[in-house]
């Protein structure tokens, strides 16, 4: 799904659409009411929380949802990590380093452009 996600030109279309095809599957009379009540929570995509995907397209995010992204794949305070290592302040979790650095970077060039 996040693949596509990142191949998509409208990202959040596709999301609505595979919820919606989710649901009419879920809804239809030959599925028990049990299996719609455990698999369906665990089958839909929250819209909200798919920007922090890290193959969601940066240029679909707002700066609202920018700024969320990067708080949640940064460290809030310095600590030790399980490796030993101590992560910083603002330091991004590993494997995010370079998803982080270009949502910092989007970021900074929609503010340059906005202040022109």
């Amino acid at each position: 799904m996040s693949w596509l996600i990142s191949k998509s030109p409208n990202p959040r279309r596709l999301i609505k659409r595979y919820n919606h095809t989710v649901n009419d599957i879920l809804e239809s009379p030959y599925v028990p009411k049990t299996l719609n009540a455990e698999w369906g929570p665990k089958l839909l995509v929250d819209e909200k929380k798919a920007v922090l995907w890290k193959r969601f397209p940066i240029k679909d995010m707002t700066d609202t949802e920018l700024r969320w992204s990067i708080r949640n794949h940064t460290y809030r305070e310095t600590r030790r990590i399980s490796d030993g290592t101590i992560a910083r302040r603002g330091q991004s979790h590993k494997g995010w380093e370079d998803r982080v650095k270009e949502m910092m970077a989007a970021l900074q060039r929609r503010q340059n452009t906005k202040g022109q």
